[in-house]
């Protein structure tokens, strides 16, 4: 099997695509899947589109996602970092990118002005994840 992987970071109408992923096996390519957070009457939410239509995939997944928040792909595609807010303050929720299930949860100082994933993916045979969070914030009299 062999993944053809588009990396895009853009707004799409209403959507905000986070990335796309197309699997090719045996001459047939089924549809490009594409992780995104969508608006929504209930709220934002990460949401597994088909690439074609942006319509969401059936069956699926969707996980509510604060409204301005930002996201980052791994580098394999196979998990998504989402920005969220806490009870204990913000952090940073790693989900399955194909099922959307939660892996794993990082406690941040911020994420408001960025979030990269510039390596690893934590999967089993790749490196620990690298994930880069920035945020701005005021303490000791001192902002930055």
């Amino acid at each position: 099997m062999r993944r053809i992987v588009v990396l895009l970071v853009a707004a799409v109408a209403v959507v905000t695509v986070i990335g796309v992923v197309a699997t090719a096996s045996g001459g047939s390519v089924p549809p490009a899947r594409v992780v995104a957070i969508v608006p929504s009457a209930s709220g934002a939410k990460l949401t597994l589109l088909d690439a074609r239509t942006l319509k969401p995939v059936r069956p699926g997944w969707s996980r509510a996602v604060p409204k301005d928040t930002l996201a980052a792909l791994s580098p394999a595609v196979s998990r998504v970092a989402i920005g969220i807010e806490g009870s204990d303050g913000q952090a940073v929720l790693v989900v399955d990118s194909s099922t959307g299930r939660r892996l794993e949860r990082h406690g941040v100082a911020g994420w408001e002005n960025g979030l990269y994933w510039l390596g690893g993916d934590g999967t089993k045979g790749t490196p620990a994840p690298l994930l880069v969070s920035i945020g701005f914030h005021c303490g000791s009299m001192v902002c930055g």
